[in-house]
């Protein structure tokens, strides 16, 4: 078993045949290496810029909810609170959003506001926290996001203790006077929800999935700053008729925690250089969002400080995972496969030949000044580039002997009619 390395890295320098040089006499055959030569450029697979197509960059962050529904103090009535069991959500569309649907509004469709207690629209989340605004090439400043609605993940970017990712989480706080929605200020303090609640599929939110909103299990909480004294919540009454000197229904604002997408991915990509044979970038894609991506804890997560000591944005972003160089790597590695056109050739030698050995760079044909180069050392100044061979064929049938070696990959004979369809 016999090794050879297939890059211009080879342990031999490369090798010469010979053909002597036209003299309108007939060629020698014993000063001859050549009696049969084909031999052409392979172009059709030829790429010389190469972009790295990843998945969109992943925000950890924590925003502050609002109301996807309009808030009636009627509705604490107990004669009315029976219609938002979850039991008697089917009778009435309009009462399926009520005290269970909170959002962050990132598309601008419409919340309740309790600053003007009305229906806002056209007012979406500003993410201007985590995106900041991005300046153009003539000194002005344009949006660093678009507005679209970005649905939460529910696992995060920040690791917990035993090195595992932390899950989405939902709290409520009675204490904070910040704006909602918004990112997360670091006001307030803020009181775990155990369940019954779930991500929303299409959005940037939450649905409360308890049975009854009046009564909206918690959890038993331990720590300090509590801001509900038992183990259910009551979602209707602090919402609909809050009241400011009983705790219990003093209003409340949810936080979540997870994790949004951004517009743009990793920037990978490799572009066409001046060694290139082709004086013109082709251009390939590669699609690899499942290997490569970037994730970042913002400002407004509870554990960006916990982070950790990583590259860090203008606005303050922690990436904790940064795969650009790896990307680009494979974009550079993609480019240098693909960038030069193989030469598809087969020499026949009119004798039994061993000095051409498989893994052996074949540099030109003497004789003819037939240079084999396939990249543009000259005007680039790189180290040259040359095909290899690849087979050796011997054939003893007739009265000679002759001796066929393929450059390159692809063999120069037709393949049969069958294939070629």
């Amino acid at each position: 078993l016999e090794l050879y390395r297939r890059d211009q890295e080879g342990p031999t320098e490369p090798k010469e045949i010979r053909l002597p040089r036209a003299s309108g006499a007939a060629v020698d055959p014993a000063a001859a290496d050549v009696e049969g030569l084909s031999a052409a450029h392979d172009f059709r697979e030829v790429a010389n810029a190469i972009t790295v197509e990843t998945t969109p960059n992943r925000y950890e962050v924590s925003v502050v909810l609002a109301p996807e529904f309009a808030v009636s103090a009627a509705d604490a009535d107990p004669s009315q609170a029976v219609r938002f069991l979850a039991a008697n959500l089917a009778r009435s569309a309009n009462d399926r959003k009520k005290y269970r649907v909170y959002s962050a509004d990132e598309a601008g469709v419409g919340h309740w506001s309790f600053a003007s207690s009305s229906w806002v629209s056209g007012s979406p989340l500003d993410l201007k926290g985590v995106f900041p605004d991005v300046k153009s090439p003539d000194g002005t400043f344009r949006p660093g996001y678009v507005r679209r609605r970005r649905p939460g993940r529910s696992e995060l970017v920040s690791r917990a203790d035993d090195g595992r990712p932390r899950r989405a989480t939902l709290e409520f706080s009675r204490d904070y006077a910040g704006a909602s929605p918004a990112l997360w200020d670091g006001s307030g303090h803020w009181q775990p929800i155990a369940g019954g609640w779930r991500l929303l599929p299409d959005r940037l939110g939450i649905e409360v999935t308890a049975e009854d909103p009046q009564a909206w299990p918690i959890g038993d909480f331990t720590g300090e700053n509590r801001q509900e004294d038992g183990k259910a919540l009551d979602a209707l009454g602090s919402i609909a008729n809050p009241s400011p000197t009983v705790k219990s229904r003093k209003r409340f604002f949810l936080r979540l925690t997870t994790v949004i997408e951004g517009d743009f991915g990793l920037e990978a990509a490799a572009g066409r250089r001046d060694a290139s044979p082709v004086p013109f970038a082709v251009s390939r894609r590669v699609e690899a969002r499942d290997h490569y991506r970037r994730d970042a804890v913002s400002r407004s997560s509870p554990y960006h400080a916990s982070a950790g000591d990583h590259e860090v944005d203008d606005a303050e972003n922690v990436f904790v995972r940064d795969d650009l160089a790896r990307a680009e790597a494979k974009a550079a590695q993609v480019r240098a496969a693909r960038e030069y056109p193989p030469i598809a050739a087969s020499v026949r030698i009119p004798r039994l030949d061993f000095t051409l050995a498989i893994g052996d760079r074949v540099s030109r044909i003497d004789g003819r000044d037939a240079s084999l180069l396939v990249n543009a050392r000259v005007q680039a100044g790189e180290a040259p580039s040359y095909p290899f061979v690849v087979a050796r064929t011997i054939d003893l049938s007739g009265d000679e002997c002759t001796t066929t070696v393929q450059l390159s990959d692809r063999r120069m004979e037709l393949d049969p009619i069958g294939r070629r369809a």
